[in-house]
């Protein structure tokens, strides 16, 4: 029973790597349409490259809830527990080895859009096929619905902290090889 969620899940995995890695480029390839930036990264904060997960997760929460809530019906809780968890693993990662290095390394920050795409997609796994998914239902419904809040009232009023910030690329690095 297990084989067929994992093919789903691995399915997903792969879809939300390309939505993901595609939506990068929504917001430009749609003239900045202010309607698109509110699913679609608007500038290179931290913050705003959490929707290249969150966004492209959530749709397929729905398409996986849909298609398997009979068989699994802890599929939706497992989901949100993953689109959080990706989603939130993001800027960890980021400001964990650019604080750690002092400075960005794009290849790097690609990489941890795909390995929170990996734990999201793992952290669903595990809560869809645990007993206790349906304790966190309400409380997982309610934080992504914040989430999904705070995406599109941000997107064009963010507030003056870093993680709204676009950060300085190879600045820090790039100064340190010109002494």
């Amino acid at each position: 029973m297990n084989k067929s969620l994992k093919l789903f899940i691995a399915t997903g995995v792969i879809l939300v790597s390309a939505l993901g890695a595609l939506s990068h480029f929504v917001y430009e390839w749609t003239g900045q349409n202010q309607l698109a930036g509110l699913f679609v990264p608007v500038s290179e904060s931290v913050w705003e490259h959490m929707k290249l997960l969150f966004f492209p997760m959530l749709l397929t929460t729905l398409l996986l809830t849909a298609l398997l809530k009979r068989t699994y019906p802890h599929i939706l809780t497992g989901m949100l527990a993953g689109v959080l968890t990706g989603t939130t693993a993001i800027p960890v990662l980021f400001y964990t080895y650019s604080g750690i290095l002092g400075y960005c390394i794009t290849a790097v920050d690609i990489s941890i859009f795909y390995i929170s795409v990996g734990i999201g997609f793992f952290a669903a796994y595990r809560l869809t096929v645990s007993d206790y998914a349906e304790s966190l239902h309400h409380l997982l419904c309610c934080l992504t619905l914040l989430m999904l809040a705070a995406f599109v009232l941000f997107s064009y009023e963010p507030p003056s902290l870093g993680i709204f910030a676009e950060p300085e690329i190879g600045a820090a690095f790039l100064g340190e090889i010109g002494r």
